[in-house]
């Protein structure tokens, strides 16, 4: 499965089996070209907060990883999410708040504004990624599946209405914060196939409300079978209204998992054709002995949970995990793929004291790429030091 040569491959499964050696790994350097034509969004995602954030908070551990992100990973941008519930569902559609909970899933605002300051201060973009969450086990993709094939006008003017108001007050902090993106659409293909008229609406609003930084798109992508979020949302509606909603936005998220060079290379081709900057966050496999090869293990439980947790049976493939993110490197460093603009490793964390716990379930971090000091980390840092 790896597209290295040979001798990279060799250099490769040796860092494996070192388990987190530090010595540099080999990377292809941009041609100046390429450096060039394009920027690059060089972005880490923090870890997705679910449950965590309000302990990470507490411990301050927000400004040392973002002062880790700019500084030894060399990214240009930080990409924090921003969790919005489900709180009901009815015939009339979802009920959506912005509310942190117990939990605190989210950052505040005020917490918000402080990491504007931490992401200032290391001279990083600041990334909103808006991420929708069921607090009562809803089937948010089966809710929204349903109302498209029954043609539910109600149900999408109910919906978009309430994103559209939510979204526009985060903006509204998110511009104080100094936000430089707002990212929407998680898991958004079947929202995609709407009707353009509420997209438009719902940009509208978040420049009404005074955001001036970008708008993106979240949406999914599995190269290994050619299917996107954008493919899926044309065949529930029409490519002309697909390419009239991506007309409003200032380039796509596309989340993928699966990657081999050539089938991301025929996917983002394919892709092309809508006229809008394309970047690719990487969710890489970390096992070789799971279900199937690609199969990601959730990072944050494990040695605290055995019962409940895949993790602790899996073998680690840092080969796996490096030719995920060489994939994409060898695709933008290529002229021919100048719509592609961008990556982001998804699921960056806050710890170097990987085994300890701070909550229950809290544990088993070295089975993500982004981990101190693993291969993943050192050729996505060297790559990224390479385009400033």
């Amino acid at each position: 499965m790896s597209l290295y040569p040979k001798f990279l491959l060799f250099l490769i499964l040796s860092l494996a089996a070192c388990n987190m050696t530090n010595e540099a790994v080999s990377v292809q350097a941009p041609s100046e070209a390429s450096v060039a034509s394009k920027e690059i969004s060089k972005a880490i995602t923090l870890h997705d907060v679910g449950g965590w954030h309000n302990t990470m908070w507490r411990a301050g551990l927000y400004p040392k990883t973002i002062s880790r992100v700019a500084k030894v990973v060399h990214a240009n941008t930080v990409t924090v999410v921003d969790t919005h519930f489900v709180t009901s569902v009815d015939e009339t559609g979802y009920k959506i708040a912005y509310k942190p909970r117990k939990h605190d899933w989210t950052p505040t605002d005020g917490q918000w504004r402080k990491i504007g300051n931490y992401a200032d201060n290391n001279a990083l973009q600041l990334q909103m990624l808006v991420m929708l969450h069921s607090e009562f086990g809803v089937d948010l993709w089966q809710t929204r599946a349903n109302a498209d094939k029954q043609n539910d006008t109600k149900f999408w003017d109910n919906y978009f209405k309430q994103y559209s108001s939510l979204v526009s007050q985060r903006a509204i902090i998110a511009e104080k914060a100094g936000v430089d993106s707002i990212v929407l659409g998680y898991d958004g293909s079947i929202d995609l196939a709407q009707d353009t008229k509420y997209w438009k609406a719902m940009i509208e609003s978040i420049r009404a409300a005074g955001f001036t930084g970008e708008i993106g798109l979240w949406t999914g992508l599995d190269a290994q079978h050619n299917w996107s979020g954008i493919k899926i949302a044309e065949n529930k509606s029409s490519a002309s209204r697909v390419r009239n909603t991506l007309g409003y936005f200032d380039f796509v998220l596309l989340q993928t998992q699966d990657i081999t060079k050539n089938a991301l290379q025929r996917s983002l081709r394919s892709l092309k054709r809508y006229n809008v900057p394309l970047q690719v966050m990487v969710i890489t496999p970390s096992v070789t002995t799971g279900v199937t090869e690609d199969e990601y293990i959730e990072p944050a439980t494990g040695i605290n949970n055995r019962g409940n947790s895949l993790a602790p049976s899996r073998e680690l493939s840092f080969e796996v995990q490096n030719s995920a993110y060489q994939a994409v490197i060898d695709i933008i460093n290529d002229p021919s793929f100048d719509h592609v603009t961008g990556i982001n490793s998804w699921g960056y964390h806050f710890r170097d004291d990987l085994f300890y716990g701070y909550e229950p379930g809290d544990a088993d971090y070295q089975k993500s790429a982004n981990v101190r000091r693993k291969p993943a980390e050192q050729l996505l840092a060297k790559w990224y030091k390479e385009w400033d």
